[in-house]
């Protein structure tokens, strides 16, 4: 009977993850910019800015995502939509205030590469698919005759121990899926903007102006969408969704190199 009840739970839990996340994902362009207040940056407002985002939809073959803008000094960038028809790159005030438009427009190549690879897609089916291990391996544990009668409280026990274990590691792929989404978008707009060690620079720059500066509405769940960690974790930490930022730099400038640029 407990048997039976968890297991329904459990797959209950399953068929309200995929709900969860489908929601997520279809209505991540609105329901973000709602969460952290953005408004639309007209042409008229930020016209160097749209020009380079311009350029670099049109080199990256997309249609000209969305500007918006937070009110927050966090110098930072994010981008969402379920597709590239829908979109939109979010700014911070702190970005356009202390980064040169050479800068600004590194952010916006490497969130235009995420949009470009459908990074949105790939994060959100990631979350899904930790989420679908962690409710359906324990499952299966409680539901699998074997030949030793364990009693039903080993069998509990031994799902709570395989729930906990496949959490951990779901966790630890998920956030090793983002990281490498992060250096590929990186190396996108080194591409896209021929000046990857621009990039660079742009990236240790926030990262000594933010020093444990902590941005609005950033969190642990929302973290993995923005260029810079936002929330102040340690890089060490194995859980992150970003890797360090003097390794993307140093990958960025060994891309400029590549490219044949002299670097000082």
């Amino acid at each position: 009977m407990a048997i039976g009840l968890l297991t329904g739970i459990l797959a209950g839990k399953v068929a309200y993850d995929a709900i969860t996340h489908f929601i997520d994902f279809w209505n991540s362009e609105e329901y973000f910019l709602k969460e952290f207040k953005a408004v639309p940056l007209t042409e008229e407002a930020a016209p160097l800015q749209m020009a380079r985002l311009r350029e670099l939809a049109q080199k990256a073959d997309i249609p000209l995502p969305k500007l918006y803008v937070i009110d927050d000094p966090y110098p930072n960038a994010f981008a969402v939509g379920r597709d590239a028809e829908h979109a939109a790159i979010c700014v911070t005030k702190g970005l356009i205030c202390n980064l040169s438009i050479e800068e600004q427009e590194g952010i916006l190549g490497h969130e235009v590469t995420h949009i470009r690879n459908k990074d949105i897609l790939i994060l959100t089916a990631a979350a899904f698919l930790k989420d679908f291990a962690v409710s359906v391996i324990p499952g299966a544990l409680i539901s699998a005759k074997g030949n030793n009668d364990k009693s039903n409280n080993d069998k509990v026990a031994i799902a709570a121990a395989s729930m906990l274990g496949t959490l951990i590691m779901g966790s630890v792929m998920e956030q090793a899926i983002s990281r490498s989404r992060e250096f590929e978008a990186d190396r996108g707009s080194g591409e896209l903007t021929g000046a990857p060690e621009v990039l660079a620079a742009a990236l240790e720059k926030i990262d000594l102006l933010t020093g444990n500066m902590l941005m609005r509405h950033a969190n642990k769940s929302n973290a993995h969408l923005f260029c810079v960690c936002p929330a102040g974790y340690k890089l060490q930490d194995m859980f992150n969704s970003h890797p360090p930022i003097a390794e993307r730099a140093r990958r960025l400038r060994e891309q400029a190199r590549a490219m044949g640029k002299v670097l000082q």
